[in-house]
């Protein structure tokens, strides 16, 4: 009994340890994604530490972007992502600057919103959506500013690659991704005696 006691509350503090790394975030992005035209947009994350410089984490983005902007064909598309993965940090030396690669695997939808044709006739009063889903992986290589020990600054580069099997299925969706937000820790530096510098907080 009190050898399952003991694993119960191993495991209770692990968890408890577990939610007091939360890193929470909030990004704007940047992706071109081949066939379809530059898209913009927005997301959120989590990641959780799972050993010294190596997190657990999930992601989720929305952008979108137009083709023939205010002409009669204007086309409207959008891509949304669903994505866990796997981020890696490491310190650049006496600065609070931290290097950052991460790879992560999921799901997306596409989107392409336009005006309803009527063979070689457009009509702008009318649009026609197709939507299509499929898996996606994606890679990024970024830097990391900590501002204090619970504020921190980032920004990412890296490809995403979507693919699709029904509306998008010929289409190439993938290609360069950038984001950069705001990344917020729920579990600041542990207490020291000493003042240190704030780079030096995991």
């Amino acid at each position: 009994m009190l050898k399952r006691v003991a694993i119960v509350l191993f495991v209770l503090s692990g968890l408890v340890s577990a939610r007091a790394s939360v890193r929470m975030e909030g990004f704007g992005s940047l992706y071109l994604p081949g066939d379809f035209p530059a898209q913009y947009g927005a997301g959120v994350g989590a990641s959780w530490v799972v050993a010294r410089g190596m997190s657990l984490y999930l992601r989720g983005a929305f952008a979108t972007g137009l083709e023939y902007k205010g002409e009669p064909n204007e086309t409207a598309y959008g891509t949304g992502t669903a994505l866990a993965g796997l981020r890696f940090r490491g310190s650049v030396p006496d600065t609070p600057f931290f290097w950052t690669a991460s790879a992560a695997l999921g799901g997306s939808f596409a989107y392409r919103q336009q005006a309803k044709r009527y063979g070689a006739f457009t009509d702008p009063s009318e649009t026609e959506t197709v939507y299509d889903i499929g898996p996606t992986a994606g890679a990024w290589l970024g830097i990391e500013y900590v501002y204090t020990p619970r504020v921190g600054f980032f920004l990412d580069a890296g490809y995403v690659h979507s693919l699709y099997f029904k509306e998008f299925k010929d289409d190439t969706v993938g290609g360069l991704s950038v984001i950069g937000g705001v990344s917020y820790r729920f579990r600041s530096a542990p207490t020291v005696r000493r003042e240190k510098p704030v780079y030096e907080y995991r």
